[in-house]
């Protein structure tokens, strides 16, 4: 049962290699998610993620004249959460003046904005 003004909604689950069989059987569902962007608001806890750790050497047996050393490189974290200035206020969106919303930034100072962005990268294509 709905809530009351609300609509039932059925939730359906795919894999991705689902998906992926969809779009190549779909032009127009590929169209779709080619055009697609994400406008909702930005989520600031999401602003967090991203902590790179990687074991650089799996096993080492140390010699007598070797140290075997440990860099915590998360640690980091309080401070540059010290260091950093962050947005006050309420959010507002920023809209482009041209129709395609893109906007090339290949260096710090393209950018004129300060504080937490959404933005969508686009990743160089082959052959450019």
């Amino acid at each position: 049962m709905p809530p009351k003004g609300g609509t039932l909604v059925t939730l359906q689950v795919h894999w991705e290699c689902e998906i992926r069989q969809q779009l190549k059987a779909s032009p127009r569902m590929q169209v779709f998610f080619d055009t697609m962007l994400d406008t909702s608001p930005i989520k600031v806890r999401e602003c967090f993620f991203g902590d790179r750790t990687e074991a650089i050497r799996l096993y080492l047996k140390a010699k007598e004249d070797q140290t075997i050393k440990y860099l915590d490189f998360n640690s980091l974290y309080p401070y540059t959460n010290f260091i950093t200035s962050y947005p006050v206020g309420h959010p507002r969106s920023i809209d482009f003046d041209d129709n395609s919303g893109k906007q090339t930034w290949t260096q710090p100072s393209h950018n004129p904005y300060t504080g937490l962005l959404k933005v969508l990268i686009e990743p160089p294509q082959r052959g450019r």
